[in-house]
């Protein structure tokens, strides 16, 4: 049966979150770099013949690009993952540790049922995401800029924030702002939510029965991969749409979210909502699941010392 830190705070201090969470976030990159740039150019980009599949998409960039163009973007990218995720496991243990200390303060019970864990983990995994946006977003703009390959202009990152900052002040570094925060609270909120379910139904011993049959769940960290790469997909399949938007906001094509969903259904039609959605769910799962073992791992090894 596995032992969750994300799902229970205790004993975990910031100074661990911060390191488990940022260097969570470091390795994700890392492994879903090339994924997150084929997401990134079919959200971006219409035409038929470059960005019509996955694999024409590869083969665009391979030829036209190198290899090295799968990582266009990666230095903003790789700090926005460190910071997103130090931000992200920080909030979600404050927030947490807050919660119980009111509840010990008002002498209030803890849920006692799955549903109840489930939904106060949604509601701070959404408050823990949001702060984690608003700290991470201007590298988030950054990154989506630099890989999108719309212009020769997006040729550097020091080129980028001089024009950005020139353009719209301090304010463009958070261009479309809004729709990531609602992207990542729904996001954040349904996996988190989905995540705690599964363990909280592992700490029940739904999953005994596969001990017989020696499945990967009864493995050490099994139940953890199985629990976040199901989040991962889960989030990503509702709340699609809204990613698609924010991206088009960075880019600076349209004035708000409904502009965009007007512009890309009357264009592009209703699945145009869902451009770049295969690969995303490949980036996706993995990222969570990833992003979620290692900081399991990563507090358990702190909490040894």
């Amino acid at each position: 049966m596995a032992e969750s830190f994300v799902t229970s705070s205790n004993e975990i201090t910031p100074t661990m979150s911060v390191l488990a969470g940022s260097l969570s976030g470091l390795i994700v990159r890392f492994v879903i770099a090339p994924i997150d740039i084929v997401k990134i150019r079919l959200q971006l980009h219409r035409d038929p013949q470059k960005y019509r599949s996955i694999l024409s998409t590869v083969k665009s960039i391979l030829q036209n690009e190198g290899i090295r163009a799968f990582w266009k973007g990666n230095l903003p990218a790789e700090m926005m993952y460190v910071v997103y995720g130090g931000a992200q496991f920080t909030a979600f243990a404050t927030i947490s540790n807050l919660a119980d200390s009111m509840r010990s303060k008002f002498n209030m019970k803890k849920p006692q049922t799955e549903l109840g864990t489930t939904l106060q983990n949604v509601v701070v995994g959404a408050l823990s995401g949001c702060s984690a946006t608003c700290v991470s977003y201007p590298l988030d703009l950054l990154r989506t800029r630099l890989a999108s390959n719309e212009t020769k202009r997006f040729k550097s990152l020091g080129n980028e924030i001089k024009h950005i900052y020139n353009l719209d002040g301090f304010r463009g570094f958070f261009s479309g702002g809004l729709v990531g925060i609602n992207y990542v609270a729904l996001s954040t909120g349904f996996s988190f939510g989905t995540y705690s379910y599964i363990i909280n139904c592992d700490k029940k011993g739904y999953f005994d029965f596969l001990k017989d049959h020696n499945l990967i769940l009864t493995h050490a960290g099994g139940i953890s991969s199985v629990a976040g790469l199901t989040a991962g997909v889960v989030s990503k399949t509702l709340v699609y749409p809204l990613d698609l938007v924010k991206r088009r906001l960075q880019m600076g094509w349209g004035t708000s979210m409904y502009s965009v969903l007007r512009n890309v259904i009357k264009i592009e039609g209703v699945s145009g909502l869902y451009k770049g959605f295969i690969p995303a769910v490949l980036k996706s799962a993995p990222a969570t699941g990833i992003s979620l073992f290692c900081y399991e791992f990563f507090i358990g090894v702190f909490k040894k010392f």
